[in-house]
C-alpha cells in the first residue's frame, strides 16, 4: 500500500490525492535584479518553493568578468558574489520557503545563500531546500559543463559538504542524485534508474565510511529524474526505483528508520521529447499524414541535422 515499505506505490499514504506535488519553476535569466522581479511575481501568485539556475559561465566556473558580455545571463542568472545573491533574494523570505540551488561542486551558490542568511540574522537551521546538482558522477558521465573538479577532488568535497550540512544546516538536502542527465544523454528509463541507484550507493557508502549514521544520512538523500512521453514505462521506472532503493537502503546500507529508506525525487519534462516533437512538426512527411513511425523517423532525421 502507499506509505508502507517498500513504498512501491508511493512514500506517503495518500500521495497526490492528499497533496499535489510541489511545482518548482526553474528560473534563471539576466541579472540578479531580473531574477528577483520574476521570483517576487511568482511569490505573489502563491508559490512556496523557488529555484535558482545560474548563468552557464558560473556552471563552468568562470567569473562573469571573464565571459563575453553578450553571453551573460542568456542561460541563467549571473551570480558571482554574495552581493549578487542578496540582490537576487531581496524581499524573499528564505527562512520560510524552500529554495533549490542548481549548484555543482564546489557549492558556491549554497555558500552565497548562507552568506545572505547570516547578513539577515537568520539561523542556518531555518534554511530549507536542496543542492540540486551535487551529483558529480552524473556530471562526469553525461553533463560535462558542470564538471569542475577531478573525480577524486569532487568525491572528497561531496563528503565534506554532506558532513557540513548535517552539522550546520540540518534541514538542507545536500544530496540530489541526478538520473536526468543520463536519460537526456541517451539512456533508457531502465538504464537511467540503474545508473542513478549505482551512484547513490557510492555516495552513501562514502558518507557511511566517514562515520555518518545511515538513518540520519539517508533521510536527506533526494533524487532527480527526467520524465519522458513513454508514460507507462516512466510509471514502472518510478515504482521499481522506490522498491529497489528501499531494499538497498535497508539491506545494504543498514538503515532501520522508515524515513531513511524512502525514495524522494522530483521530475522534469524530457527535453529530448520536446526536441523530437518540435522536429517532427517541422519535418512532417508528405501532407502530415502517416503513423507514429513516420513521425519518429522524421524527428530522428531532423535531430541529426541540428
Amino acid at each position: 500500500m502507499p506509505g508502507d515499505a517498500p513504498f512501491t506505490r508511493g512514500i506517503y499514504a495518500t500521495m497526490h490525492r492528499g497533496r499535489t506535488w510541489s511545482q518548482r519553476q526553474l528560473i534563471g535569466l539576466g541579472t540578479p535584479k531580473n531574477y528577483n522581479e520574476r521570483v517576487r511575481m511568482l511569490l505573489r501568485q502563491g508559490v512556496s518553493v523557488i529555484s535558482l539556475l545560474p548563468c552557464n559561465s558560473g556552471f563552468r566556473g568562470i567569473d562573469c568578468d571573464e565571459s563575453p558580455l553578450s553571453l551573460l545571463g542568456t542561460c541563467g542568472t549571473v551570480i558571482n558574489t554574495v552581493d549578487h545573491m542578496e540582490a537576487a533574494l531581496d524581499g524573499v523570505p528564505i527562512d520560510e520557503i524552500s529554495t533549490a540551488m542548481n549548484d555543482p561542486t564546489p557549492f558556491t551558490l549554497f555558500a552565497f545563500l548562507l552568506g545572505v542568511a547570516k547578513r539577515r540574522g537568520i539561523p542556518w537551521d531555518e534554511i530549507t531546500g536542496t543542492a540540486n546538482q551535487s551529483d558529480y558522477i552524473s556530471h562526469f558521465v553525461a553533463n560535462h559543463m558542470f564538471y569542475r573538479l577531478s573525480l577524486s577532488g569532487a568525491r572528497r568535497m561531496f563528503v565534506d559538504h554532506v558532513a557540513f550540512c548535517r552539522e550546520r544546516v540540518p534541514n538542507w538536502n545536500p544530496v540530489s542524485v541526478v538520473g536526468r542527465h543520463m536519460q537526456q544523454a541517451g539512456a533508457t528509463p531502465v538504464e537511467t534508474m540503474g545508473l542513478t541507484l549505482s551512484a547513490a550507493i557510492q555516495y552513501a557508502e562514502d558518507c557511511i565510511a566517514a562515520g555518518m549514521d545511515p538513518d540520519h544520512l539517508l533521510r536527506r538523500f533526494t533524487f532527480f529524474f527526467d520524465i519522458s512521453i513513454s508514460f507507462f514505462e516512466e510509471v514502472a521506472k518510478f515504482r521499481a526505483g522506490r522498491r529497489i532503493w528501499a531494499r538497498i537502503a535497508r539491506d545494504r546500507l543498514g538503515a532501520r528508520d522508515p524515513r531513511a529508506i524512502r525514495f524522494k525525487f522530483h521530475g522534469q519534462t524530457s527535453g529530448v521529447d520536446l526536441t523530437l516533437a518540435a522536429a517532427a512538426q517541422q519535418h512532417r512527411p508528405g501532407d502530415g499524414a502517416g503513423d507514429g513511425r513516420d513521425l519518429r523517423r522524421a524527428a530522428v532525421a531532423a535531430c541529426r541535422q541540428l
